[in-house]
């Protein structure tokens, strides 16, 4: 079983709000969300997020809700939301330099304040690939930072579609 976390703008693009992507993204989302192998999950963040937001989904849009749901459903319907690191994560994104996971302080020291407790819940709930769209300030980081994160983590930050095409070249 393949742990992979997914972003909160995972769902934002099934609900039209990064119209800069691609089909290609879209069907690599949908293809993913029907994997036996692949346990998908988010973090407790992403889920705050998506309640606050799921009023906005654009309910016109059906094919995209269709596959919003289905991603849900396997997050959510399973209740594989991560566990709640937030107490941790809060604190320590804060100035207070009195606790302070090490992990998470490298974290930020790469990325913003948000997305390190994103890719911290990831870390510490082990899993293998954190699924984003966030090309500037996750992936772009992620990239020049590549030889530190491998160092200080395991996790494999990518886009959906290089996901798909490194699980269909290894099965």
């Amino acid at each position: 079983m393949i742990k992979v976390c997914i972003d909160t703008n995972i769902f934002d693009l099934l609900n039209g709000y990064f119209n800069n992507y691609s089909q290609v993204e879209h069907h690599s989302l949908k293809v993913i969300s029907e994997l036996k192998d692949v346990r998908l999950c988010s973090s407790p963040i992403a889920k705050q997020e998506i309640t606050a937001n799921s009023k906005n989904y654009d309910q016109e849009k059906r094919e995209e809700n269709i596959l919003r749901e289905s991603l849900l459903k396997k997050v959510n319907g399973g209740s594989y939301f991560l566990p709640d690191y937030s107490l941790l994560s809060d604190c320590l994104c804060s100035d207070a330099e009195s606790v302070q996971d090490p992990l998470l302080s490298k974290l930020k020291q790469i990325f913003d304040c948000p997305d390190a407790k994103h890719i911290f819940h990831a870390y510490k709930s082990d899993c293998a690939y954190f699924l984003t769209l966030d090309e500037k300030s996750i992936l772009r980081r992620y990239d020049k930072n590549e030889v530190v994160m491998n160092a200080i983590s395991p996790l494999v930050i990518t886009r959906p579609t290089t996901f798909l095409q490194n699980y269909e070249s290894e099965h």
